[in-house]
């Protein structure tokens, strides 16, 4: 979202929920970061409840149309009925496709992909059989990311690729701990190795269960950046999916 306000074209996939639950977050978190005052916020169950008064709906509708006027073209969601991903050359064409629209919409090529997330991919060898879920097959597919980044569609472009990943169980309940509250090592990843390998950072979220409205955000790597020495903590409203402050609003 960020991003993408800035002018950078992004790519989200998003193998497990779908397009319009996406786009509702985010609403939402538009709503969050723009509302001048705490009457303007939607809280999301309501939304899902459908218990939304007509004025309300009315208010989320311009909010919707003005976030997608404000993004102008530069963020793409597509969930599993809008891109194939069975083949490495089905990714390849659905990167290619988003490319192209990009340059069509903004005069300039795809930059960053979010990939939503890893473990859903899977691919389908020559003879047809599937191949899925394991880390033989994601560290496959982290090799495809790591391959494009460095030279996209052949074309010597960099892009970034963030891939979400879910933690291990034995990396999540270590964590809960006082002692390492919410500090993941480097093979906390439950999907691959060649996430810890390849990426050049790694950031990792924590919602601590015995604080309200409390993310716990580490760096358990930056190639070629900063590592702080503890977790930082940020504000969290999952009601509103909006990480950080809220300013003017509450």
């Amino acid at each position: 979202y960020a991003n993408a306000m800035a002018g950078h074209n992004m790519l989200y996939l998003t193998l497990e929920d779908t397009a319009d639950k996406l786009t509702m977050r985010l609403v939402l978190n538009h709503i969050a970061i723009t509302a001048k005052n705490a009457s303007e916020m939607i809280d999301s169950s309501s939304l899902r409840d459908g218990r939304v008064p007509d004025n309300v709906k009315d208010h989320y509708n311009d909010k919707h149309n003005e976030m997608i006027e404000q993004l102008d073209g530069h963020l793409v969601i597509w969930d599993t009925d809008q891109f194939y991903y069975d083949t490495f050359l089905d990714m390849e064409d659905t990167l290619r496709k988003a490319d192209k629209l990009f340059k069509d919409r903004t005069g300039k090529g795809l930059e960053a992909v979010f990939v939503d997330h890893v473990s859903l991919l899977k691919y389908t060898s020559g003879s047809g059989k599937k191949y899925g879920y394991d880390g033989a097959v994601i560290n496959d597919w982290m090799l495809f990311f790591n391959m494009h980044a460095l030279n996209f569609l052949d074309e010597g472009r960099h892009i970034v690729f963030f891939p979400l990943s879910q933690v291990r169980r034995e990396a999540f309940s270590a964590v809960l701990s006082a002692r390492k509250k919410g500090r993941y090592e480097l093979d906390c990843a439950a999907d691959s190795s060649e996430i810890e390998r390849i990426s050049t950072t790694m950031i990792t979220l924590f919602k601590d269960p015995d604080t309200r409205g409390t993310l716990i955000i580490n760096i358990p790597k930056a190639r070629e950046g900063f590592v702080p020495d503890n977790p930082l903590l940020a504000e969290v409203y999952g009601e509103y999916f909006h990480v950080g402050e809220l300013k003017n609003v509450f």
